[in-house]
């Protein structure tokens, strides 16, 4: 990571969802993606009414001048902010890569209940070798029971110290290539992540 490390989000308007999309997504039915049997969805009313919610956020950033200006560090934290608004959790992580892909770095953390930004985190590879098979091999880890999921487990001690219970990470890629992950936790009660949510 550098201070010239840059990037840009451009956003575009999907006809078959009426809704403002980042560049790779989906527009396929829930029914043409891999759905397990167990999972329940949401009324219309309610995954409508999330939907909006998540394209007047995405609208929001993609008009925010930390994003227009392409600045990684200025970005992040407005990005994180937004995720964990939007999908009410406590905790949302952007990690990165490194070169030869041995561990992955921290570029922001966002406490909500702390209103509190922090980075700088490492995990190595060697340590947490499920996690990272699992990010190579996944679409999305919807971790419900976090510490006892085998993907997800290796973390238990550190989840338990914090009282995190579920996660949603999503793998960043860029040239077909797994880049990172955005991790997003929620402490509480054990939540079952929606379609919509993964998605």
């Amino acid at each position: 990571e550098t201070n010239q490390t840059r990037f840009r989000l451009n956003w575009g308007w999907s006809p078959q969802t009426g809704f403002v999309q980042p560049p790779g997504y989906s527009s396929m039915s829930r029914s043409e993606r891999h759905t397990p049997p167990i999972r329940k969805n949401k009324t219309s009313r309610e995954s409508g009414k999330q939907l909006r919610e998540h394209n007047r956020v995405l609208v929001k950033l993609a008009k925010h001048p930390a994003l227009q200006s392409g600045d990684l560090n200025a970005g992040m934290g407005k990005i994180t902010e937004a995720a964990a608004q939007t999908l009410n959790v406590e905790q949302v992580d952007v990690w990165l890569f490194n070169d030869d892909r041995s561990k992955i770095h921290c570029v922001d953390m966002y406490e909500q209940s702390k209103k509190k930004h922090s980075r700088g985190h490492e995990l190595m590879a060697l340590h947490y070798p499920t996690y990272f098979k699992a990010l190579q091999e996944e679409r999305t880890i919807p971790a419900h029971h976090a510490r006892t999921d085998p993907r997800t487990s290796e973390f238990s001690e550190y989840l338990s110290s914090l009282g995190i219970t579920s996660m949603l990470d999503a793998p960043i890629r860029l040239g077909g290539q797994i880049v990172g992950v955005v991790c997003n936790k929620h402490k509480g009660p054990v939540r079952q992540w929606a379609l919509d949510e993964e998605n």
